[in-house]
């Protein structure tokens, strides 16, 4: 009889742990939802590339904040943060990054390109300034693994200051002479869609075009692949906010 009366008394206090649970979740929720400015947070939260900023650039990912903290509706605030954060992260792996750096975005950057092929929508990555998706579109194009080694790669950028290739803007670098002749045998006059932006007629084939060309930048030599990348990110956009 006693150990019944325990084995009642453990059950009824399960039970009441479990009730006081679940009336605390949906208030925890609800005051999340009655507050803009969690709300807010919540978004910038969500953002994957905006993450390590708020580890190692602080003062950037306050702007940032700051940003978000400033706009009245949520459309508005996503807006206002996916243009600043673009920004700054095309002046991050554009002009800041050492040469390794470049190389795991690269890298990062030609499997985003992978992934949205598959998903049917690579114009979205291959030239974000005309792609007119929002974060949560373009992230959705993306695996996690994807996701994680852009990250990991705009990680290294921010912490690491390596060499860096020195390289002539207004003269291409005797390497890429070489990939454009590739590309040019590979895919004829369309070998021009890589500089055709929102004009191109076929943007599947203008897509390839973009994967191949960074498939041959990454098969350099070491020696080459640096100064080829920062000429190529100096004019071709590989930044997109997710």
């Amino acid at each position: 009889m006693k150990a019944a009366l325990i084995v009642i008394g453990v059950i009824f206090t399960v039970f009441l742990l479990l009730n006081r649970c679940s009336q605390h979740e949906p208030a925890t929720a609800q005051t999340i939802q009655n507050n803009p400015v969690e709300q807010r947070q919540t978004t910038l939260d969500q953002i994957v590339l905006l993450q390590p900023l708020k580890q190692h650039a602080f003062k950037d990912y306050e702007t940032i904040q700051q940003t978000a903290n400033a706009a009245v509706q949520p459309e508005e605030m996503l807006a206002a943060v996916n243009s600043t954060l673009w920004w700054k992260l095309r002046e991050i792996v554009e002009k800041q990054a050492d040469d390794e750096g470049q190389r795991l975005w690269a890298k990062a950057y030609l499997q985003q390109l992978y992934d949205a092929k598959r998903k049917g929508n690579c114009f979205a990555v291959a030239f974000p300034l005309y792609g007119k998706t929002t974060i949560d579109e373009r992230r959705n194009l993306l695996s996690i693994a994807t996701q994680q080694q852009t990250a990991a790669a705009l990680n290294y950028i921010l912490t690491h200051q390596g060499s860096r290739s020195v390289v002539d803007r207004m003269q291409a670098p005797p390497a890429w002479i070489q990939i454009a002749e590739k590309l040019r045998q590979d895919y004829g006059a369309d070998a021009d869609l890589l500089n055709a932006g929102e004009t191109a007629p076929d943007k599947n084939r203008q897509c390839e075009v973009v994967i191949r060309s960074f498939e041959y930048i990454l098969s350099l030599p070491a020696e080459q692949q640096g100064p080829v990348l920062r000429w190529m990110l100096d004019r071709h956009i590989a930044v997109s906010v997710f």
